[in-house]
């Protein structure tokens, strides 16, 4: 019986189970590696350890674990340049230990993620605004405690007390004071005593059914941050309490670092790091287009001086591009050429010399940066909420989708609509339906995390694009997100009402096209409007695969077992880590493919001997027999077995070299399932026609003797 999805799903689940809680040892014994290393150096040592790192970096991403791969990858290019120099120096030791440690942290980080929320990484409430307790302090207990559930389904913890006397003695910490002024007014040593028992600590905000100035400076002289008169519509005080305790900051700034330095370059990002900036560093300067689309920086800061090219030359190249004429370039160097630096200004936004404090450094990235995109936002953000408008949302999941390719990770698409908001705007005006729509906004912004991407799709309905999250976790955080708006109360003068909404989910996994993706997901929410609203659906290939397709102009696609002259292929996969051989026999086995998994090119030597399969998944890099061994006794001994060679980055080029020694394709690790499919079939494709070609060589020449 062929395995159901529900079967490989589990099958693939519990691999990611098993890999990531072995991560630990892999680290220590990286970190144990480096430490004989350093004891014993040798040019072969260095090999095996780089070829340990090598492994890591394509399995971690192949598994989701994108975070401990890009540490591994930075540690693998610490290793790189000194595969063919004398051995480094103390201070490039010190550097390149400090890369391993940083694998360690980072797969200790991962772990901890794994274990609080398997099984994968998703949106979840932002933990600085669950940490502080809302303390509402009102004789009316009615009105505390519908402000209390309001602010609970903004994130926060909440406490509703009828007087100063019912604090308890040992306040909750962190905490914020939303109290009636009246009240508070009539007790000040309690208030000041209520203060001192929170360290001094206890920012206050105070309500009051008085709108005077006499009121209002009353609170003031109490200590108030902020004053609000009754009723208090709740999105604006949750707002005020956001900026107190900076719960919500935003995006970071995404800065992009090139400097053919390594060393310069990371020392560098570590400092716009550690001011919350987020930064990628480049090398090559050759690269910076595909980073520019890809990372979507809000600054470029780069050196004059590198190989191939100078910094002036690429500053004219990024000019050339319409959609980057806009962005700040900050030139960073160690020359004091005053012509030069005027060259620089001239291309650019602005030069700084390397020996500039860390402090200033990070002052004129943040100015720049953010004047950029405050100008940005004018052109891409929605007026009424903030969000990203419907150009901007399409633009962003075009890359995400690029990006989710390319990493093989999971992305999902929802589409959010407020059930009735007609009927809202004609009951309690357009201004009330404004501000149920910021109210949403602002629920999202507070509920999603930093990576995820919010807009307003038109009108009353919402998009979001939720990276590095399946369908299950999707569907988890639309309904935790569902429960809160349905909790939040919204005013038209006297009158209290609520709203709900509905929602739409489609995975890429299920989708693998924009515009399929976007369609189910419209689909999906259709659905949820049909079947009663305030719900969630999510799109599932059985049910919506045939209208999203005709939404999306594009026919419903199949999937059938791949056979071999009407049998299932034998197949042989070659891969010294043992958790990739696993992944791919079950991605195989689901195809309905007869698989053996070997560690070794020795091993696979022996087996071939035995018989050759119809398909080889054959790493590059191993220990022993490397991959180019065994294809070169593969096609010695006639074989005529198609071989598809695997290889994590930056080894294509010898991938390349492979193909034309005999090889039929290549997979860069992570692995792609689409990607994956296409060279499966283009490979077993060619073996048929080579096959049928030997067939008929055969019977020709039978027929000539």
């Amino acid at each position: 019986m062929a395995p159901t999805h529900a079967d490989i799903d589990a099958r693939l689940r519990e691999l990611r189970a098993s890999y990531t809680e072995r991560l630990p040892t892999r680290g220590r014994d990286l970190a144990e590696q480096w430490e004989r290393l350093c004891a014993a150096w040798s040019a072969e040592a260095l090999q095996t350890y780089h070829r340990s790192v090598h492994t890591l970096v394509g399995s971690a991403a192949t598994y989701g674990l994108h975070a401990v791969s890009a540490a591994a990858w930075r540690l693998e290019q610490a290793l790189q340049m000194w595969l063919e120099r004398e051995p480094p120096g103390p201070i490039e030791r010190a550097a390149i230990t400090e890369r391993v440690s940083e694998v360690g942290r980072v797969i200790e980080l991962a772990l901890m993620a794994e274990r609080a929320q398997p099984p994968a990484p998703a949106p979840a409430p932002d933990s600085e605004r669950a940490a502080y307790t809302v303390i509402i302090l009102d004789t009316d207990q009615v009105r505390a405690d519908d402000l209390a559930r309001q602010v609970l389904s903004f994130g926060y913890s909440a406490l509703a007390v009828a007087r100063l006397e019912d604090l308890p003695a040992a306040l909750p910490a962190p905490a914020v004071l939303v109290a009636n002024l009246a009240l508070a007014a009539a007790q000040p040593d309690l208030l000041a005593q209520a203060r001192a028992r929170a360290g001094g600590s206890l920012p206050s905000l105070f309500i009051s059914e008085q709108h005077t100035v006499a009121s209002r400076l009353q609170a003031v002289r109490l200590g108030g941050e902020a004053f609000f008169t009754l009723p208090v519509e709740a999105s604006a005080l949750v707002d005020k309490i956001d900026r107190i305790t900076g719960a919500y900051t935003g995006r970071p700034l995404r800065i992009l670092v090139l400097d053919d330095s390594r060393s310069a370059a990371l020392y560098v990002a570590a400092i716009l790091e550690r001011a919350g900036m987020f930064v990628r560093v480049l090398h090559d300067p050759l690269r910076l287009l595909d980073q520019l689309d890809e990372f979507q920086p809000d600054l470029v800061l780069m050196d004059i001086y590198m190989p191939g090219c100078t910094g002036l030359e690429l500053a004219a190249v990024i000019r050339q591009q319409e959609q980057h004429i806009g962005l700040p370039i900050v030139f960073l160097s160690g020359g004091k050429d005053q012509p030069l630096q005027l060259a620089a200004i001239g291309r650019g936004d602005d030069f700084l010399e390397k020996s500039i404090p860390p402090d200033h450094l990070v002052a004129a990235v943040r100015s720049r940066a953010e004047r950029a995109r405050s100008v940005r936002t004018h052109m891409v953000r929605d007026g009424l909420t903030g969000l990203l408008n419907h150009a901007a949302v399409d633009q962003h999941l075009e890359r995400e989708i690029a990006r989710a390719r390319r990493m093989g990770s999971d992305l999902a698409l929802a589409l959010i609509d407020v059930d009735h908001f007609k009927r809202v705007n004609d009951t309690h005006g357009h201004p009330a339906g404004d501000r149920v729509l910021k109210s949403l906004a602002r629920l999202l912004q507070q509920g999603l995390r930093n990576s995820d991407v919010i807009g307003r799709y038109g009108g009353e309905e919402f998009a979001l694009i939720l990276p590095d999250t399946d369908g299950a976790r999707a569907v988890e955080v639309l309904e935790r997100l569902r429960t809160s708006f349905a909790g939040v109360r919204h005013r038209a003068g006297d009158t209290v009402f609520s709203v709900t909404l509905s929602a739409g989910v489609a995975c890429l996994a299920d989708y693998p096209d924009t515009a399929m993706l976007t369609a189910a997901a419209d689909q999906a929410l259709y659905a949820a409007k049909r079947s009663g609203r305030n719900r969630i659906v999510r799109a599932a290939p059985d049910e919506l695969a045939a209208p999203a397709a005709e939404a999306a102009g594009l026919a419903p696609g199949t999937h059938e077992w791949i056979t071999i002259a009407g049998a299932p292929p034998r197949v042989l996969v070659v891969d010294d880590d043992p958790d990739i051989g696993r992944l791919l026999a079950v991605w195989l086995a689901s195809r309905g493919m007869e698989v053996d998994v070997l560690e070794s090119g020795e091993a696979a030597v022996s087996h071939l001997d035995r018989g050759p399969p119809d398909l080889i998944f054959l790493d590059l890099l191993m220990p022993g027999m490397n991959g180019l061994q065994v294809l070169e006794h593969i096609r010695d001994a006639g074989l005529d077995s198609a071989v598809i060679l695997t290889t994590a980055f930056g080894s294509e080029q010898v991938a390349i070299d492979a193909l034309r020694r005999g090889a039929d394709d290549y997979l860069r690790k992570p692995f792609h399932q689409r990607e994956f499919q296409a060279v499966l079939e283009r490979s077993l494709a060619r073996l048929e026609l080579r096959r049928s070609n030997t067939r008929l060589r055969r019977a020709i020449e039978a027929l000539q003797g």
